[in-house]
């Protein structure tokens, strides 16, 4: 019997976590996120920070936890329909694009191009 399975990408990190309570390591964190997915999902319609009511954001603070992992072992998995009918590859990586689904569309051309 064969079960279908999503394509999928998958990362496991082992390492050292630490916690950072104060409001600039949040701040930070929160800052360097926003910027990066914003501009990333978003391009010139961004939003930012300081699109928010100051008071907002030093509420929010109280709601976050900042972290640094120190990263020791990474082991990485990708299922990518890599082992379909050619044709088949072809069309999931398409309906990626069509979805949005831009980073498994890149990775998709790259793995067969």
């Amino acid at each position: 019997m064969h079960v279908p399975t999503w394509n999928y990408q998958t990362v496991h990190l082992k390492g050292k976590l630490s916690f950072n309570d104060s409001k600039k390591s949040k701040l930070r964190s929160v800052g360097v996120l926003t910027k990066l997915y914003e501009r990333m999902y978003f391009g010139e319609k961004e939003w930012k920070m300081s699109d928010a009511p100051k008071d907002y954001i030093e509420k929010r603070l109280d709601d976050i936890v900042a972290f640094k992992l120190e990263v020791k072992t990474i082991i990485a998995k990708s299922k990518l329909s890599q082992n379909r009918e050619t044709e088949d590859f072809i069309s999931v990586k398409n309906n990626m694009k069509k979805q949005k689904k831009f980073y498994l569309f890149e990775t998709m051309h790259n793995l067969k191009k």
